[in-house]
């Protein structure tokens, strides 16, 4: 599933399991409802689909073919469903603005809005108890360190797969 083959309409459906994909994935959302499904479609089409490039991005050609190169990680990770959590935070690091980090932001943008989600509850501190806080942002902190590793060495394989060998 490419980024040309998403830009098929009748591919909304894809598009929608991808939304379900990384939600469960990136932040543990396994009940999206509908509407911010087809708001993720649309944002997905519109912004990260397009092709479009931003006004401030003065990208040389070895830039723009490292960009195509991770393009086709991100394509490659989501048609096989891999750890994109971990993909996500060392592309961000690397490439601001990739399509993972795009659609990652686009979804959290949608879930935290529609607070009749539990995963609405990720978000923010429910109970008031300072322990439990701490205790949270430890495990967090490790969690990402942990995905931050997995992600730079699944980069690395998937840019093995992906490169064409000469």
């Amino acid at each position: 599933m490419t980024s040309q083959t998403l830009r098929d309409e009748s591919n909304t459906p894809a598009l929608a399991d991808e939304g379900r994909f990384l939600g469960a994935n990136l932040f543990g959302a396994t009940d999206i409802n509908a509407g911010v499904l087809a708001n993720y479609v649309n944002a997905v089409t519109v912004i990260v689909l397009s092709g479009k490039t931003t006004a401030n991005s003065h990208a040389t050609g070895a830039e723009t073919r490292g960009h195509s190169l991770w393009r086709r990680v991100v394509d490659r990770a989501l048609a096989e469903r891999l750890d994109v959590q971990g993909l996500e935070l060392v592309l961000r690091r690397k490439w601001p603005q990739n399509p993972l980090s795009q659609r990652a932001h686009i979804l959290a943008f949608l879930l935290e809005t529609d607070a009749v989600t539990p995963s609405y509850q990720r978000f923010i501190n429910i109970h008031r108890s300072r322990v439990a806080a701490y205790l949270t942002l430890l495990w967090y902190a490790a969690s990402t360190f942990g995905h931050y590793l997995r992600g730079l060495l699944l980069l690395k394989r998937l840019e093995r797969r992906v490169t064409p060998h000469v």
